[in-house]
């Protein structure tokens, strides 16, 4: 999955040379469109009983570009096209005797019907004798349309690991 990210911003930063991968015109059109929506967010440390995570979308390795915005928990998509959308969440945890399941979720929030789940897994932790350290990706294509809202949701946001903006992160861009 980070390929296809790598790939695709690599693509786009060889677009942006002078005299680029394309020719003169294709390059004069290319300057003419919009930035593409983007955005990268990492976690922010979420408090209270709610299982939807809070993100940073300003400072450090966040940003928003495209006309995306982040809004109640949500990255708001600006425009109709298919997105690649991703997520890593790092979960940890001390000894546990008994078994616990760790469910990390994508989840699609439209103005009509119902939430749509477009990622999600849930892994199980059992009988660990010591502290223990998971990290889960997601990463898919999906169409998604003007006004679409976009959240991460987890079982239990006491276990995610904020300690640094790499192990838990969330975003998505405008193929």
């Amino acid at each position: 999955m980070f390929a296809v990210l790598a790939v695709y911003l690599l693509l786009q930063q060889l677009q942006a040379l002078p005299g680029g991968v394309h020719n003169n015109s294709t390059q004069d059109e290319w300057r003419r469109v919009p930035d593409k929506p983007r955005a990268h967010l990492t976690a922010k440390e979420t408090r209270g009983e709610l299982s939807v995570l809070q993100w940073e979308d300003k400072n450090g390795l966040a940003f928003t570009m495209g006309d995306i915005n982040y809004r109640n928990r949500s990255l708001v998509i600006p425009m109709d096209g298919d997105y690649f959308v991703y997520s890593q969440v790092a979960f940890k945890g001390m000894r546990s005797s008994e078994c616990e399941f760790i469910t990390h979720r994508v989840i699609k929030h439209e103005t009509y019907p119902d939430p749509t789940i477009l990622l999600t897994s849930t892994k199980s932790i059992c009988n660990v004798q010591s502290p223990w350290f998971v990290a889960n990706y997601l990463g898919a294509v999906f169409q998604l349309k003007k006004g679409d809202r976009l959240v991460v949701n987890v079982s239990n946001v006491a276990q995610v690991d904020y300690t640094n903006e790499h192990k838990t992160f969330f975003g998505t861009f405008l193929l």
